[in-house]
């Protein structure tokens, strides 16, 4: 699909090549924007690299960012899990990262280019589609994974109460995964990704986790916990969610689309029995078997040290 819009920006040392990309780029059909950086401005590659990443909030807005070699923009813009910005040299690998990787930042390093190797890079990123039948599933797992165990910050999860004659289906670790033990048992659910609201974000994980539709959603209430992962505070918030799917069946165990968890159906009767984490995430849903229409509040964080 064809651009947009294309905003370039650069650190001090990218403002010659960007200035004549710019104006090469009037001549592409595509409106145009130079955010700067201006020659005597304060702002290092980081500043305007984020400044460049808030005005990309929309489809087919294009970033080209450009510094002394490319890398630091780069790292920088890929901080936000909204961006796939790719260093590029050649038009080829230009072409490569738009049709595989949906990419919407092109990084140039103006000490490695030309300004005739900068326009054929800028052409092919401008020009090549995306091939989403192709390489769409690897895109959003990429912007799935931007979002998770983060090490600073409070995370965000949503985990699905989906029950069956009495039962409550639990997601469970296989052999393909090493970080939890076999005998720990989860809610399904997963990380709420950037601008995405709970509710979408639980219909998403439950959809590719288990190939099932949801029909309602209803509040139960939030756990916030803490805990160390691999000697990091993880720090989340958990909001869970009573989930209706229809036509389910404990005979019929709903099949995991991915290799490394599946799911099992536990008696409500015997929830004090299966090791659920978060640990606190078993006293709430005791309570909510007692007490179904209540909403609930637990908290479970490490003792600062």
């Amino acid at each position: 699909m064809k651009a947009k819009k294309i905003i370039f920006a650069s650190d001090f040392k990218g403002i010659e090549l960007r200035k004549k990309l710019f104006e090469y780029a009037n001549y592409l059909d595509v409106p145009v924007e130079d955010i700067g950086i201006s020659e005597d401005s304060p702002l290092d590659f980081v500043d305007i690299t984020k400044q460049l990443a808030l005005k990309l909030s929309s489809p087919n807005v294009y970033g080209v960012l450009i510094c002394n070699d490319g890398h630091g923009v780069s790292m920088a813009a890929n901080k936000f899990n909204f961006i796939r910005a790719a260093l590029c040299s050649s038009e080829e690998a230009a072409q490569a990262v738009r049709r595989k990787l949906n990419s919407n930042v092109l990084c140039l390093g103006c000490k490695n280019l030309s300004l005739d190797q900068a326009r054929s890079c800028l052409d092919a990123f401008v020009t090549t589609p995306f091939a989403p039948d192709k390489y769409g599933e690897n895109v959003e797992k990429i912007g799935a994974f931007a979002t998770l165990h983060a090490d600073k910050g409070v995370n965000l999860i949503v985990r699905g109460v989906i029950t069956c004659q009495s039962h409550i289906l639990l997601s469970t670790t296989t052999q393909h995964n090493q970080e939890f033990a076999k005998d720990l048992y989860f809610l399904p659910g997963g990380h709420v990704d950037y601008n995405e609201s709970a509710i979408s974000a639980l219909k998403r994980e439950i959809s590719e986790e288990m190939h099932l539709q949801v029909e309602d959603l209803n509040f139960i209430g939030v756990l916030e916990c803490s805990w160390n992962r691999k000697g990091d505070v993880y720090h989340e918030l958990n909001l869970v969610y009573r989930v209706d799917i229809s036509n389910l069946s404990l005979n019929a165990t709903p099949k995991s689309s991915e290799p490394f968890i599946e799911f099992v159906w536990c008696p409500l009767s015997s929830l004090s029995n299966y090791h659920i984490l978060p640990e606190q995430l078993n006293s709430m849903l005791q309570e909510m078997v007692k007490n179904s229409d209540a909403t609930f509040f637990y908290s479970q964080m490490m003792q600062a040290t």
